[in-house]
């Protein structure tokens, strides 16, 4: 007779500030390996299954708590003030509601706790803000990715809950890591992976429209980038640090980079001096700041035409030596801030229309209507 009962021994966790969650681990009874139950949003536990996760917060001594298939789940919590909090999920539901309201609460916590409570509208709310900030921070590349894991997430869940017997949830469970989902043109595609589809009662198709359903909202988020608003900066005599202050309205590296050789060409000797002492934020960003200064520094009473052409000339170089994945955003930001300066607008159009990265062709709408408006179109 199988074993069904386990034993909560501790829970594991990366970080124990507040508020976090953490992952109660429990023990066979009867082989001693460390588990971790199986269970759908606002189901009962379905299964146990075996983890090389390892204690980092032990049960208290002399605390005997037991879970089993078909009981409610435990989940754990550390609280606002970092107190861990754990029990039956619908005796903490309100606690767990509460730390996902915190201020300081991050987004992908958020995700966690509502999963936790089975409250899907928040869930999807909340991927959304999660993946418009991996855009906004990270790029279009990371956001892919990000979506991609949701989407796989979905699918383990789905795969779990359609199963045709507990042996195929089993057989499952085994090779699991080798099925995924991935989001193409806004809908989801599956691969199986190791997986015998002929274990589950409904087929690839059925999933996929199940994923689109879950990923509503969340297939086009952060697809569309968003560039600084630089209205306020701009006058006769800018100050250093009113263009100091243009370069860091921008969370993005790429688009400081655009932005410090805006400045440069409509300001030429105040530029130079913000190339020099700009204090950089990443290898990219420091990198092509001292490129632009190494190429200027020794000009004098240089004109708005002249550095345009002399930064012109850095132009595709810069882009580069931007990461592929990072290229599209680069080209997007550059063209952006840069296209009204007809050499630099050359040099950007030439590098957009060579590239055939990935990152390049996810934005290549948004280059287009950066570069020339809805008029011109990239040849193809």
């Amino acid at each position: 007779m199988t074993v069904t009962t386990h034993k909560l021994c501790g829970f594991a966790t990366l970080s124990p500030e507040a508020p976090s969650m953490a992952l109660p681990l429990f023990g066979d009874t009867a082989s001693g390996d460390l588990n971790v139950q199986i269970y759908q949003m606002n189901g009962p536990i379905t299964a146990f299954a075996r983890v090389a996760e390892t204690i980092s917060v032990p049960l208290p001594q002399g605390t005997e708590i037991y879970a089993e298939v078909g009981g409610e789940p435990l989940i754990a919590v550390f609280d606002e003030y970092g107190a861990l909090r754990y029990g039956p999920r619908s005796d903490l539901g309100v606690v767990v509601r509460q730390c996902a309201s915190h201020p300081k609460a991050s987004d992908a916590f958020r995700i966690s706790a509502y999963e936790v409570v089975g409250d899907i509208d928040q869930v999807r709310r909340h991927r959304q803000r999660a993946c418009e900030s991996i855009t906004k921070f990270l790029g279009m590349q990371s956001s892919r990715y990000f979506k991609d894991s949701v989407a796989t997430d979905i699918f383990w869940n789905l795969l779990e809950q359609n199963a045709r017997s507990a042996e195929a949830a089993s057989r499952f469970r085994t090779v699991r890591g080798t099925a995924s989902a991935r989001m193409h043109d806004g809908r989801s595609l599956v691969d199986f992976g190791l997986i015998d589809p002929s274990d589950f009662t409904i087929e690839s198709r059925d999933f996929e429209a199940l994923i689109d359903r879950e990923m509503v909202g969340l297939a086009s988020a952060g697809v569309r980038l968003k560039k600084a608003d630089l209205s306020g900066y701009g006058g006769s005599a800018p100050t250093y640090g009113e263009l100091i202050a243009a370069i860091a309205a921008s969370p993005r590296q790429e688009e400081r980079v655009a932005i410090l050789m805006r400045i440069m060409i409509l300001f030429p000797k105040e530029g130079i001096n913000v190339a020099q002492y700009y204090p950089h934020h990443s290898a990219y960003e420091k990198a092509a700041a001292g490129k632009l200064f190494a190429a200027v520094y020794l000009e004098r009473d240089i004109t708005s035409n002249v550095m345009e052409r002399i930064l012109s000339g850095l132009t595709r170089q810069l882009i580069s030596d931007a990461y592929p994945m990072r290229k599209g955003e680069v080209i997007f930001y550059f063209a952006s801030h840069l296209s009204d300066f007809p050499l630099v607008r050359g040099q950007i159009l030439d590098s957009f229309t060579r590239s055939n990265a990935l990152s390049v062709n996810m934005l290549s709408e948004q280059i287009n209507n950066a570069l020339f408006g809805s008029k011109y179109r990239r040849p193809t």
